[in-house]
């Protein structure tokens, strides 16, 4: 009798959307639409006085044919630089950062079976110990997998492989310690690449954040001519920063511009409740 083997692959799909730039919700779905899982709002940002404590809740929902188990996950949350000196994201242990919460937060209900087109309301407590100051980050996973372990067919005497999609969902949670967030930052370098028939503008710039909370760097860019009439605008490229971080990002305009002098003004921000704003201006020349 021949031996039917059943291997079991574990796909993991990493999804981390901001609720500033992607949505509200994240989900992941397999191909057939049988796996189906969503989780939101994706950030959740918190503010007290220190040592309070604070409460959130998140919505799982299943919106496929299978039952699904879904798990927490806590990590910390930093950037580490690439070979570009662009900020990657990193995910490490609780408590490994200075800018972490992780280790304070509590969820009501760490796992749980969600059963086809159903959602699932997640309670968690934030807790930060009377010492704390600025803002502190944390990243809350959830993990689905099929509850149940589809049957192998073994009819024709071959080896199966069963494929399961493992979608890890993030939330980004946030606590501001109220009086002591301090948002500020510096545009370390501005600097262009002019555009061609093969390549866009670039405009590339590197950002420090100097305060003691995440920034997430938003901006606008607007082109002058030397009659300082408006030839082009666009949104620029964000970077989400931690304390001390120090990235660069680039944004590319397609457009093309005909030779002569030009301004590039840009202008970014750092956040809602930031009252820095940062406005350079610097010539282009396109020959």
């Amino acid at each position: 009798m021949t031996m039917t083997r059943l291997m079991k692959v574990f796909l993991a799909a990493f999804f981390l959307f901001s609720l500033n730039l992607l949505g509200e919700n994240a989900y992941a779905q397999s191909s057939d639409g049988a796996f189906s899982l969503a989780v939101g709002p994706t950030n959740v940002r918190l503010k007290g006085q220190t040592g309070e404590t604070r409460n959130a809740t998140v919505r799982i929902w299943n919106q496929g044919s299978i039952k699904v188990r879904v798990q927490s996950e806590l990590n910390d949350i930093q950037n580490i630089l690439d070979k570009d000196g662009k900020l990657e994201r990193q995910f490490l242990p609780p408590g490994t950062t200075d800018f972490s919460c992780a280790k304070w937060i509590i969820l009501d209900a760490p796992e749980f079976d969600l059963e086809p087109n159903s959602f699932k309301d997640v309670n968690f407590t934030v807790s930060l110990p009377a010492d704390q100051t600025g803002s502190r980050g944390a990243a809350l996973f959830f993990r689905g997998v099929p509850a149940e372990n589809p049957a192998a067919d073994d009819s024709d005497g071959k080896p199966k492989t069963s494929v399961q999609l493992q979608p890890r969902l993030g939330v980004l949670v946030f606590f501001d310690v109220e009086g002591t967030v301090n948002r500020q930052g510096e545009l370390k370098t501005l600097t262009w690449e002019p555009p061609a028939q093969d390549k866009p503008l670039i405009i590339r710039y590197a950002f420090e954040n100097q305060g003691n909370a995440d920034i997430l760097l938003t901006g606008n860019f607007l082109i002058m001519d030397s009659q300082q009439a408006l030839i082009a605008k666009g949104d620029l490229n964000p970077i989400r920063t931690f304390p001390g971080d120090h990235g660069v990002a680039e944004t590319a305009w397609p457009g093309l511009l005909e030779p002569g002098k030009y301004e590039l003004i840009v202008t970014f921000e750092l956040g809602p409740d930031a009252a820095q704003v940062i406005v350079k201006t610097i010539d282009l020349v396109i020959e």
